[in-house]
This record gives C-alpha cells, sequence and structure tokens, in this order.
C-alpha cells in the first residue's frame, strides 16, 4: 500500500529492482535503536519546551501572552507526534536488500520523500562494519566503499543502525565472490552456493527478509 511516497509493501518495491534471474539474500530494515533514540531526542525537546512554556505561563499575567503559550504548546504537542511518525518510518521502511547482483539501499525519510538507490556488485570494492552502543545491542554502521570516486577519493555509503552488521558485510562479501565468479561458472554450479548463503543468513538474522508490517489501511 502507498501513502504519498511511502511504499509500505515491501514486495511491491522488490518487483522493480530484484529481476527473475537474481535471487534475493538478505533484507533487513533498521536497528530498532534508530527508533528509540529519534523518539527520546524528539521527546526531551518537547518536554523542554513544555517545561519553559508551563514556567512562562504561570508568570505571564495577559490572556494575549497565555494564548500565545497555549498556541505553542499545541505546536510542540504537533511537532511530538510528527516525530513519533518519523521515527517509525526511519526504523521499518529504511531497507538494506542484498542480491546476488545488487544492492538496494531504500531511504524513506518522510510520507513525502523516497530515495532508492541501487548499487551493483560489481560496483563494491568493500565493506565493513563498526559497532555503535558499545556492540551491546548488535548494532552497528555499515560501510560501502565503491569502485568510483569522487575528487580522487573513494565514495563511501555510510548506513548507521545496521542490525547484526557483521553477518550483512559478510553477506555482501561473498555476493561479491560469487559475482565474480559468475562467468566461469555455471548456474548449476552457483545455486548450492547461493543456497548455502541464504540457509547461513537465515539461522543468524531469522527476521531477515520479513516485509516490515503494513500502517493501517486509510484513504488518500
Amino acid at each position: 500500500m502507498r501513502f504519498f511516497a511511502l511504499q509500505t509493501d515491501l514486495g511491491e518495491l522488490k518487483k522493480q529492482f530484484i529481476l527473475e534471474n537474481d535471487q534475493e539474500i538478505l533484507v533487513t530494515s533498521r536497528h530498532g535503536l534508530i527508533f528509540f533514540t529519534s523518539l527520546l531526542t524528539a521527546t526531551a525537546v518537547t518536554l523542554a519546551v513544555w517545561a519553559v512554556l508551563a514556567m512562562a505561563f504561570v508568570f505571564v499575567g495577559t490572556a494575549t501572552l497565555r494564548l500565545t503559550i497555549g498556541v505553542l504548546a499545541v505546536i510542540a504537542a504537533v511537532y511530538e507526534l510528527y516525530a513519533i511518525l518519523h521515527a517509525y518510518i526511519n526504523w521499518r521502511y529504511n531497507i538494506l536488500i542484498i542480491t546476488t547482483e545488487k544492492i538496494v539501499i531504500i531511504n524513506q525519510w518522510n510520507l513525502f520523500y523516497q530515495n532508492v538507490q541501487p548499487i551493483h556488485l560489481n560496483n563494491v570494492r568493500s565493506a565493513t562494519c563498526e559497532t555503535q552502543f558499545f556492540g551491546i545491542w548488535r548494532c552497528g554502521t555499515l560501510r560501502i566503499n565503491l569502485q568510483e570516486t569522487v575528487d580522487n577519493t573513494t565514495k563511501e555509503i555510510v548506513l548507521p543502525y545496521i542490525p547484526q552488521p557483521d553477518v550483512v558485510v559478510s553477506a555482501i562479501e561473498q555476493a561479491i565472490s560469487l559475482e565474480k565468479k559468475k562467468a566461469r561458472e555455471e548456474p548449476a554450479e552457483q545455486l548450492p552456493k547461493i543456497q548455502e548463503m541464504q540457509q547461513k543468513v537465515d539461522e543468524k538474522m531469522p527476521d531477515a527478509g520479513v516485509p516490515p508490517p503494513e500502517l493501517p489501511a486509510q484513504n488518500v
């Protein structure tokens, strides 16, 4: 289902970028910590604004200024609701797809903006990862180094809040290795290797590949 620029049906997105001879290896959304950190930050700002407005309301005597303070409090409440929606979208609908031919990065910032970046494996030099939050919740930053350069510097794509980033990096490196061997191997030879990769991913990331839940149906 689509809400403006937000496509909640992962299957529809896959149809656009995964061709018939392309096989899915791993699909994951961002780590749940991106939701909590974004929400906590926005809530802290909102509470701070409300606290200031509450103090101002007590000490301000004129009705006009109190009305203005009330309007500002409502605006802060609307901001908090938007922040909750924004945090949820960043968590559930920023998707990383790894296939036997490409990496597809779907960035969904809000209801009105979506950026989809397919990267062929031939354009990937390497992938690395680093931990976030001391590695306690298996959350990390994924770095994809591309073959292309910008101002004589290797172009790098940085994706924070990736769950189990070591598993994701391993899947990318194995997919690159298979892609390089594709010209020398028959499809029948590669199929068992692809299935083995998929099985390892399923064991280490059982939720990978599960599409995010759709938002409640609404008329737009």
